[in-house]
């Protein structure tokens, strides 16, 4: 029996390779899928979910500042994170009931939502999350704006790090002993909510402590009015120290911005503060806890975490987001001397010259018409004034970008170019730049009065000025506009309303719901919904013959096409078949036949206004918001007579855009004046050109005549005299060789005694003839006596020189011997050149020139 090797087998062979191919293939199988984990890590990595609990309100100051800082710190090293935001809102509810629904609520929320991080601001959110389990303990959290982060085994053991809210107390007196030396009362404003009882304990804490014998008076928690009394007569030794007060012991609420406003105004001392919400807003100052500066801060921790540290690396930060603020506005007003501030201390509110600085906040791009119009309004009215003011301008562009990735990178860049800026006024068009402004202005410009003009939503204009804001609504007349087209087209019976979904097209919405009623019964009026371009073009092609269109606004279609205010009235107006009516001014003229029209002109000549009273020195909450704008009743009557083919009688206030009327017709008084304006004009420039062209003549002989020697040609001594010093300059500079030439005529004095002074002339100028025939253009001969000539040459060496020195002699024998002159001419030359290293004076270079001079005349006459 023969046996054969398993090696050598077929069988062998063929589980061999299906071996090798279940191996290949768990190996391929292995590398996808940790391709894709590996894909799935950096995804989490570049979106990370956060969410953020913020104990109080959105609107409230510290709230807002602290959310802004901690997304700028997250956006800014992931774009695309996704941040979830909970505000408990219990600066104004406490009840145990609520907190207890909240609880619940929050635990039902979450019970399946997953996050890669936390962020929980203030203690109430602090204390939700600690005590009541809400979130796994593997979710890690950041901690803000609480005085005391406590950290044990049963709540994110190892998984908790966060931010202090350090209340300086102790240095922001320092401050106040530091520019009041003569302090001996200190009165303490404060209330009984959470942060009011940390204050007062800290406060306690401290006062037992310190070596100051001040006298300190407490005012918590009673009504802002009897505060308001109780420090309007109080004595130049005394200062006010207010810490928290939210609300009063009556349960009413005090923006911080109010509560600082009313009680500066009702002090008779400064008053300091440990939180910078109140500052700009009428205390002197303080060491100030930043809401921004703290949740950056949290901000930055967060996204170490994300990056993937542990939180136990992460120190506590115990005094995040403080700094000394000094507003140099309350030292004036209480002639306190700016020496005295600390060198640590940043001075606000210092304006170094006599320029008024405007922002002007936009909500849309520089090219769209609506805006451009606001801008140019607001720049013709304070071109009317006489103050200096200067106006910087940012347009947002939020029709076509307006995610907050997006939003967070304006504030980013706006909080680089504006923060640390003095502006007197910011105004804002429309209702996003007004949204934004509202939220971020105690991070961009706390304490600046705002003007607003072309908002639509706005609750409760009377509670504008109590922030310090007023404006001019964007009102418009969509009823007169209607029933001016019903005027124009009475056979109408049908209204066509073209409208988008976009921000402006739901304000407009709402004003028509309430417009209807006050329609005609039998007019029925079509909203067209949701409509692509091409749908609303197909449609406005085959309307009926009673039917009138009503363009709102379409900038947006329902599948997010975007178009300008003009490319869109445009495509319109040549497919609709009958009369479009529209309310904006940049309709007007591009194809609506009428409308009651509201323009961004006059909405920004109108808040330029405003602005130019708050410049003037009134505050902004003593200028009512005016809630209805400038409208100006329009007709297109190129537009008009493609439906209308009789002649319309228009009312006086109707403004008329491309009327039917011959120019010349219409203007022909105008065009005769003008004319005859011009005519004139045009003699006495004509005369004047004259004048001025023989004024210049004779000037310039003037001045040829001026250095021009009346004999010879050659320049004169005083024209000597300046060239020579400007040469010398000039070839120092380039490094260019410069030579002067002293030149003397020998034997003058015999031909004027033998033969006269006429002869001595004609000598002279046979001798500036052959120098002239000899040197350069660039080369200039100067007559310095009666018979004696400086050539300044410049970029020529001294050997050059000598060489048309010999030549010049020559020259003068030949012509002697040409004209046959019983005389002889002959020129005695001295040369000197300049020391380009070290320049000698024009003086000593024309004296050496001339004493060479005077040895080759000694050695001619030898």
């Amino acid at each position: 029996m023969t046996m054969t090797c398993p090696f050598e087998s077929h069988n062998f062979k063929q589980f061999s390779i299906r071996t090798v191919r279940v191996i290949a293939l768990s190996w391929l199988l292995l590398c996808f899928f940790s391709v894709q984990a590996l894909a799935a890590q950096v995804i989490d990595k570049v979106s990370p979910e956060v969410l953020i609990i913020n104990s109080y309100h959105k609107g409230y100051v510290w709230s807002d500042e602290v959310t802004s800082g901690i997304e700028s710190a997250i956006y800014h090293t992931f774009p695309n994170a996704k941040i979830s935001i909970e505000y408990m809102d219990t600066k104004r509810n406490t009840s145990p009931t609520y907190m207890g629904k909240l609880t619940s609520l929050y635990q039902e929320k979450f019970a399946h939502e997953h996050y890669d991080l936390i962020v929980a601001s203030d203690d109430n959110a602090i204390n939700l999350i600690r005590d009541h389990h809400l979130f796994p303990s593997t979710i890690p959290v950041v901690y803000s704006g609480t005085h005391e982060i406590i950290i044990d085994e049963k709540n994110n053991a190892g998984n908790v790090t966060g931010v202090k809210e350090h209340l300086d107390i102790q240095a922001t007196l320092e401050l106040a002993k530091t520019l009041q030396s003569n302090i001996k009362k200190v009165v303490v404003i404060n209330d009984k909510s959470t942060t009011g009882r940390l204050a007062s304990t800290l406060f306690e804490e401290l006062i037992a402590e310190l070596e100051q014998p001040f006298e300190y008076i407490q005012l918590e928690d009673e009504p802002l009015a009897t505060i308001e009394d109780q420090i309007a007569d109080l004595e130049d030794d005394t200062i006010v120290l207010l810490l928290a007060y939210i609300r009063d012991n009556q349960g009413v609420y005090y923006p911080p911005e109010v509560t600082a406003s009313r009680l500066s105004q009702a002090s008779s001392v400064p008053i300091y503060s440990v939180w910078d919400f109140f500052f700009n807003h009428g205390i002197l100052g303080g060491q100030v806890t930043s809401g921004y500066l703290h949740g950056e801060a949290a901000g930055d921790m967060a996204v170490e975490i994300l990056l993937g540290a542990d939180p136990s690396d992460i120190a506590i930060e115990n005094e995040g987001g403080n700094q000394m603020l000094v507003d140099y506005r309350q030292l004036q007003r209480f002639n306190l001397s700016i020496s005295d501030v600390p060198k640590n201390a940043v001075v606000k509110n210092i304006n170094y010259s006599s320029d008024r600085n405007v922002l002007m906040l936009l909500s849309y791009s520089y090219e769209d018409k609506w805006s451009q119009s606001i801008v140019e309004g607001v720049r013709h009215t304070f071109s009317k004034s006489d103050q200096n003011i200067k106006v910087s301008t940012e347009f947002m562009d939020t029709k076509r970008y307006n995610d907050k990735s997006y939003i967070n990178d304006l504030l980013l860049l706006y909080k680089n170019k504006y923060q640390q800026q003095e502006l007197d006024v910011v105004m804002v068009a429309d209702d996003n730049a007004f949204q934004f402004a509202q939220r971020y202005r105690n991070v961009l410009f706390p304490g600046v009065p705002i003007v607003f003009c072309g908002v639509n939503y706005l609750q409760d204009p009377k509670k504008m000025s109590l922030a310090d804001i007023t404006g001019v609504t964007e009102s418009y007349d969509i009823l007169g506009t209607i029933n001016m087209g019903l005027t124009l087209f009475p056979q109408t019976r049908k209204l066509y309303v073209i409208n988008d979904q976009t921000t402006s097209g739901r304000a407009n919405s709402l004003k028509l719901a309430k417009v209807k009623p006050r329609l005609p019964k039998s007019l029925e009026v079509f909203e067209i919904g949701a409509k692509s371009m091409q749908q609303l073009l197909h449609e406005v092609a085959k309307l009926d013959d009673d039917t009138l269109i009503l363009l709102m606004s379409f900038t947006t279609d329902k599948n997010n096409h975007r178009f300008s205010y003009e490319s869109s009235i445009r495509m319109l107006h040549q497919k609709a078949n009958r009369p479009i009516l529209g309310f904006w001014d940049f309709y007007a003229g591009e194809g609506i036949v009428a409308g009651v029209v509201t323009s961004g002109f006059d909405q920004g000549r109108t808040a330029g206004s405003m602005a130019l009273r708050i410049l003037g020195g009134q505050s902004a909450a003593n200028i009512p918001v005016m809630t209805r704008s400038p409208v100006q009743p329009t007709i297109d009557e190129a537009q008009l007579l493609r439906f209308v083919k009789k002649e319309v009688e228009y009312q006086p206030d109707v403004k008329v855009l491309n009327q039917n009327i011959d120019f010349f017709e219409r203007y022909q008084k105008y065009i005769i004046a003008v004319t005859l304006v011009i005519l004139v004009l045009l003699v006495l420039i004509v005369s004047q050109w004259f004048k001025i062209q023989l004024q210049n003549r004779f000037n310039q002989r003037l001045s040829v005549k001026a250095v021009t020697d009346g004999l010879t040609g050659a320049k004169t001594r005083s024209y000597f005299e300046k060239y020579l010093r400007q040469a010398m300059r000039q070839c120092v500079q380039r490094r260019l060789p410069l030579c002067l030439c002293y030149i003397d005529l020998d034997g003058l004095k015999h031909v004027n005694d033998d033969f006269g002074h006429a002869e001595g002339d004609k000598y002279i100028n046979h001798v500036v003839q052959a120098i002239k025939t000899h040197i350069r253009a660039e080369d200039e001969v100067c007559r310095v006596g009666g018979d004696e000539f400086v050539v300044v040459f410049k970029g020529c060496e001294q050997d050059k020189v000598t060489t048309l020195c010999q030549l010049i002699n020559s020259e003068l024998q030949l012509m002697a011997k040409d004209k046959s002159l019983p005389y002889e001419m002959r020129v005695s030359c001295g040369i000197s050149s300049l020391d380009l290293d070290s320049p000698q004076p024009a003086d000593v270079l024309v004296a050496k020139a001339d004493s060479d001079m005077y040895h080759a005349k000694r050695r001619n006459q030898t």
